[in-house]
């Protein structure tokens, strides 16, 4: 038996087509050598289940959405087609580091933040990442076309040095004066235990509680959040794996459609097809 999770149950489409970036933490980057890329798969599986009632939130990720523009706005045209026929809107999210794009292809996305409506970008910065191939500039673009700006930076080691303590509180300094939240998101691979979740003993909630002042915290089985600063700012830690089975009930938190076209019931594979999940979910 299939039960909703969390309330606000996303929907995550893995665009079909890699990111040029080789971030150590990304938890995806291996499934872009294996799987059969497929814009039309993708599309397809997405026209069969945007209309599900519990999808609250739609997130475009990948590999990089702005890694094509001419995909991307195909894939925008479907959803946005998709949203006039729903009973309910969703929010739309898209995950992107923002690559520097040619002359046309910017001109061809500003164009597309105009056109359709896109609640917010999840923007990547990690610390110590190099992005100085990316394009901090077009962040002005989305905010002036309504959109809400997050940006996220994995942690993905904390020995709590003077120098980790500096980076942290340069990198909060800078950003929170160009965006509307920062998120600090724990590496994926070292938060499997879920006991870990609802601890505020993590070092690096301890080092954040010293400078900002903690506002509380929300979260579900398997992610926690711990806020700052009015929630601008926050520590997010998930599970790697999202369905959780409680006796013979499988508890649903997160569906994905891959890069080739296939629905999965998590992260972590436990593929679906899209008739069956639109009969056990509806």
């Amino acid at each position: 038996m299939l039960k909703v999770g969390r309330s606000n149950l996303a929907l995550t489409i893995f665009v079909p087509w890699d990111c040029k970036n080789k971030c150590t933490f990304c938890t995806v980057k291996k499934d872009y050598k294996t799987f059969k890329l497929s814009l039309s798969e993708v599309i397809s599986t997405l026209e069969q289940v945007f209309d599900i009632d519990s999808f609250k939130d739609v997130v475009i990720t990948g590999g990089e959405p702005l890694g094509d523009i001419d995909k991307l706005i195909e894939l925008l045209d479907c959803i946005d087609s998709l949203q006039k026929k729903a009973h309910r809107k969703k929010n739309l999210y898209i995950n992107t580091t923002i690559p520097k794009l040619s002359e046309e292809d910017e001109k061809k996305f500003i164009e597309a933040l105009l056109r359709y409506h896109i609640d917010g970008f999840n923007v990547s910065r990690h610390i110590g990442v190099d992005f100085t191939t990316c394009d901090n500039d077009l962040m002005y673009d989305m905010k002036k076309a309504g959109c809400r700006l997050r940006v996220n930076s994995v942690i993905s080691k904390w020995d709590g040095t003077e120098d980790e303590k500096k980076a942290v509180k340069d990198f909060i300094a800078f950003w929170r004066f160009h965006c509307d939240d920062i998120s600090f998101r724990w590496d994926y691979r070292k938060a499997k235990d879920m006991n870990t979740l609802k601890s505020l003993d993590n070092p690096f909630v301890q080092f954040l509680n010293t400078f900002l002042e903690y506002e509380g915290s929300s979260g579900c089985l398997v992610c926690n959040d711990d806020y700052f600063e009015n929630a601008r700012i926050h520590f997010h830690r998930g599970c790697s794996s999202t369905l959780i089975k409680f006796g013979d009930i499988d508890i649903l938190n997160d569906v994905v459609i891959s890069p080739d076209g296939s629905l999965h019931l998590d992260w972590e594979g436990h593929e679906i097809e899209p008739g069956k999940l639109k009969e056990a979910i509806r």
